[in-house]
């Protein structure tokens, strides 16, 4: 024979020759048969396995367990983020208003609060996000009919923030630049308008200027 053939009773799986056995850097094809065999076997094993009921109700109070501590820690995380929140506004609140008063007023007490607020909530929301789409891809690789599920919806959410992600490092530096921009010509608009709010008042008296013309003027330069 020319061949090692891998039986499944008196039925004809697959055969291999000598060059499937040379291709595996083996020998003997009959070695890469045998191989074959038993990986063949614990396949259909293992689907026979995963497809009973014991292991369909064990995988099933798994889902369960999981999808209850899922419920139960989203509870949780929601009660802490409530209690950072309390916790950070009554230790910075005497903070935030010296800090108002260094920038000049540039930035309000509520401007820096809204902003602590609002990025504690982004990490709130995203950290729920993750949590709860780990333990939905776990709990639909517990059983065989779900597992291309999971593969597929796992690829959904990584593929596209891979893809933003790469996207975020490659547009990084004019993302610099623009920021940057952004607060100079805040902090410029503000230095001007407190100097133009200085000449209305006549705090400040430039020679030959009325004080009539202030805002006006300065609407001009803003735009």
């Amino acid at each position: 024979h020319d061949r090692a053939n891998v039986l499944a009773g008196e039925r004809l799986v697959m055969s291999v020759f000598d060059a499937d056995a040379q291709a595996e850097q083996l020998d003997r094809r009959q070695a890469l048969a045998e191989f074959y065999g038993v990986t063949i076997a614990r396949a259909i094993e293992r689907f026979r396995n995963e497809r009973s009921g014991p292991y369909l109700r064990t995988q099933g109070i798994h889902a369960a367990v999981v999808i209850a501590l899922l419920v139960a820690l989203l509870f949780v995380m929601r009660w802490l983020f409530r209690w950072m929140e309390g916790w950070v506004e009554r230790r910075l609140q005497s903070r935030l208003k010296e800090l108002e008063a260094r920038s000049f007023k540039l930035l309000s007490v509520e401007e820096l609060r809204s902003a602590w607020h609002g990025g504690l909530r982004a990490v709130h929301y995203v950290v729920g996000l993750v949590l709860v789409i780990a333990c939905l891809n776990y709990a639909l690789t517990l059983f065989p009919w779900t597992r291309h599920v999971a593969r597929r919806g796992a690829a959904l959410f990584i593929d596209p923030l891979t893809t933003m992600w790469n996207g975020l490092v490659d547009a990084l530096p004019g993302l610099v630049f623009i920021a940057i921009l952004v607060i100079v010509t805040r902090y410029m608009l503000k230095l001007t308008q407190l100097f133009f709010s200085g000449i209305a008042n006549g705090t400040i008296r430039p020679a030959g200027f009325d004080k009539d013309w202030a805002w006006p003027t300065y609407r001009l330069l803003r735009f």
